[in-house]
């Protein structure tokens, strides 16, 4: 399981890069939170530890459906369905802004609607 520490740095931009055995920085609300990993079950692993986001949303009974866009392929969209890691739909952020990370050395966008 991940380790949550919060910490008083915030970042402009909200580009995060994600990598094995590294850091997961995520820029919410103008505050980081570093979630920190030890192995590339990161997905299933960090998004059990974002349970606290999942009372962000500011209707009730509202679904904040994101998708992953490879900035390598902007063309190219990559939605999340409910049976490709369920796990994920808990990762509610409910922003007006787009949230960026990195994963594998390649950048992807995280938008939702």
């Amino acid at each position: 399981m991940c380790e949550v520490k919060k910490i008083s740095e915030t970042r402009n931009g909200q580009l995060f890069h994600l990598q094995k055995n590294g850091l997961f920085w995520m820029n919410f609300r103008n505050i980081c939170y570093e979630f920190s990993y030890s192995e590339m079950e990161v997905f299933r692993s960090f998004v059990q530890d974002l349970d606290i986001y999942d009372s962000c949303c500011p209707n009730p009974g509202c679904s904040c459906k994101f998708a992953i866009i490879p900035t390598s392929q902007p063309n190219l969209l990559l939605k999340l369905e409910k049976d490709d890691l369920a796990e994920l739909k808990r990762l509610v952020l409910c922003e007006n802004q787009p949230v960026y990370l990195g994963f594998q050395d390649i950048n992807y966008q995280l938008s939702w609607n």
